[in-house]
């Protein structure tokens, strides 16, 4: 009989962003729906990040996981480019129709507790 554990809480944080298109600043907010989950050890979750002001296809995005130097180590880019290491347990789309920048963690483990970020990078500007 499998008993699961209880996994430390996985917060998610991020901050309003502010992007500048050729002099004009463009209201870009990235959000969560989930301030913190928790998860139970071996169990999937889903954290999700939307984009208020724009397209999510129109970006770069990237998935992040802080460490414990307050560094952050690069899980995933949403054109399929994973982080060493985070390709067997994770999984990275974008939900076009609720503009949902999303993570899966397939099977979390007590080494998956911690802040996660997403970010995004303009890919193109001004034609």
């Amino acid at each position: 009989m499998f008993i699961p554990q209880k996994l430390s809480n996985i917060l998610l944080d991020f901050s309003n962003l502010g992007v500048f298109l050729t002099g004009v600043l463009a209201d870009i907010q990235l959000e969560q729906p989930d301030q913190r989950l928790t998860v139970y050890i071996g169990r999937a979750i889903t954290l999700r990040c939307t984009l208020k002001g724009g397209d999510l296809r129109s970006y770069q995005m990237n998935w992040y996981k802080k460490n414990w130097d307050n560094s952050l180590t690069f899980i995933y880019q949403h054109s399929d480019k994973y982080g060493p290491g985070f390709q067997r347990n994770f999984l990275g789309k974008i939900d076009p129709v609720n503009n949902f920048f999303i993570l899966e963690i397939l099977e979390a483990a007590v080494k998956d507790t911690g802040t996660y970020y997403c970010g995004l990078y303009i890919t193109s500007c001004c034609d």
